[in-house]
């Protein structure tokens, strides 16, 4: 019988200022990718990200729905934050959620007698 050899090379962390670049240039592509979906269904992009701009930031229903929204995110980061530190398998952060919102309407309907 073969035996698989496993070889195991130490991986060297990108420098800083490809890291950023990568961040900011995978922004403008998308930026540009959406753009380009909105000139082909007529409407002008630059006033399209002021509006989503506008609306989510500088309005009070806005900021309500974006906190709503990243308050599980939030905690589903910590989450992994946690188990990266630890260096331990983890269902990721779709399935902490889920698994999260099971526990937590459980909870609600058969954990609390009162």
């Amino acid at each position: 019988m073969k035996w698989i050899k496993i070889r195991l090379e130490r991986v060297y962390e990108a420098p800083i200022w490809l890291q950023i670049f990568v961040a900011i240039f995978s922004l403008a592509v998308a930026l540009m990718i959406a753009a380009f979906i909105f000139l082909a269904h007529g409407i002008d992009p630059v006033s399209a990200y002021a509006k989503i701009f506008h609306d989510s930031f500088l309005t009070e229903h806005g900021i309500e729905f974006s906190i709503v929204k990243l308050i599980p995110l939030l905690l589903c980061s910590l989450g992994l934050i946690v188990a990266f530190k630890a260096n331990v398998w983890n269902i990721g952060a779709e399935g902490q959620l889920l698994m999260g919102s099971v526990a937590a309407t459980w909870i609600a309907l058969y954990g609390m007698k009162g």
